[in-house]
């Protein structure tokens, strides 16, 4: 193997190393995916409501 192919592979193994690693998320992070999933769920039970109430 040549000298740059084998730092080919040291490097893909450390890249894939550090994007195994979970990364803390920090608060305005959490806080804006909680709100992120609240509106998602809003917006279902919306149009849910939405089609069962038309049908009545």
């Amino acid at each position: 193997m040549t000298t740059v192919n084998c730092l080919g592979r040291i490097a893909r193994k450390e890249v894939a190393k550090l994007s195994m690693e979970k990364k803390k998320k920090s608060t305005f992070q959490k806080i804006t995916n909680v709100f992120v999933w609240i509106m998602i769920i809003a917006t279902l039970g919306s149009l849910i409501f939405g089609a069962i109430f038309s049908l009545m």
